[in-house]
C-alpha cells in the first residue's frame, strides 16, 4: 500500500500484518482504529466501513465509507485475478476467445467475447465502471496498471 502520513504526523495503532488494519487498545480491549475514527467523526456505528483506496492502514476519514457487506465485498483486491491476469477477462481453450463478465451481488452480467485481451480488459473497465461506479476503483486500477505493465497501452 502505498500511503504514508504527512512528515512530522504521527501514527497511531498497532498494523496487524495479517490484515493491514490498524488496531488500538482502549478500554481493556483491542479495536480497530478505523471504526473508532469514523465513530467519533461521524457519530455513526455502521455494520460495515470500506477503506475507500483499498490501502486497510489508512484511516483518514475522507477515505472511510459507510457500506453495507456487498459493495464493502465489491471493493476487496483479490490477491489473483484470471489465469490472463486481469479481472473479469477469462480466456477459452476450446477457441481462445476472451470472455468477459463479472458479478454484482448474485447477478452475472456478460460483457462479450473478444479475440483481443486489450479490447476485452477496455471492455471489462468499461463496463465495470459503468455497473459498479466508484466500486470499481481498485480493479479498474489494477487492470490498467497491468496493460500498461505488458506495452498494451
Amino acid at each position: 500500500m502505498d500511503w504514508s502520513p504527512p512528515a512530522g504526523e504521527k501514527v497511531y495503532g498497532t498494523l496487524q500484518k495479517d490484515t493491514g488494519y490498524r488496531k488500538i487498545y482502549v478500554c481493556g480491549k483491542n479495536m480497530y482504529l478505523h471504526r473508532i475514527i469514523y465513530q467519533l467523526i461521524s457519530g455513526d456505528i455502521p455494520n460495515h466501513i470500506d477503506h475507500i483506496s483499498g490501502d486497510r492502514s489508512d484511516n483518514r476519514i475522507e477515505n472511510l465509507r459507510n457500506v453495507d457487506q456487498c459493495e464493502n465485498m465489491l471493493n476487496l483486491t483479490v490477491k489473483q485475478p484470471s489465469f490472463t491476469g486481469f479481472y473479469g477477462v477469462y480466456k477459452t481453450k476450446q477457441d481462445g476467445v476472451f470472455r468477459v463478465f463479472f458479478k454484482k451481488r448474485k447477478e452475472t452480467i456478460t460483457v462479450g467475447r473478444f479475440r483481443c485481451v486489450k479490447s476485452a480488459v477496455l471492455a471489462y473497465n468499461e463496463r465495470l465502471i459503468e455497473v459498479l461506479g466508484e466500486f470499481s476503483r481498485s480493479k479498474v486500477d489494477f487492470n490498467i496498471r497491468e496493460l500498461k505493465r505488458r506495452g498494451l497501452i
